[in-house]
């Protein structure tokens, strides 16, 4: 499974789901690509492409995205849904 994982500095929910997705990579040789929310306006047509307004946000194989801080057990649901 590929993850592009929203984040922004400072954050502590996007600690958190960094913390999650370390996990998850771990458990499920997920592939997590971390892009800094607001970054650069290269970046800003994926952000809008998935919708993504705040952080933390994941888009787990470029179909299913989900806003805010999301369980380990979510994570791994919408990685089994897409097997």
């Amino acid at each position: 499974p590929i993850i592009l994982y929203f984040y922004s500095q400072n954050d502590s929910l996007s600690q958190k789901q960094g913390l999650i997705l370390d996990d998850v990579v771990r458990a499920h040789n997920a592939t997590v690509f971390s892009i800094e929310y607001k970054y650069s306006d290269d970046l800003s047509y994926v952000e809008n492409y998935y919708n993504v307004s705040a952080t933390p946000s994941i888009v787990v194989d470029y179909d299913s995205v989900k806003h805010g801080l999301v369980p380990y057990e979510e994570v791994i649901s919408l990685i089994s849904h897409k097997a």
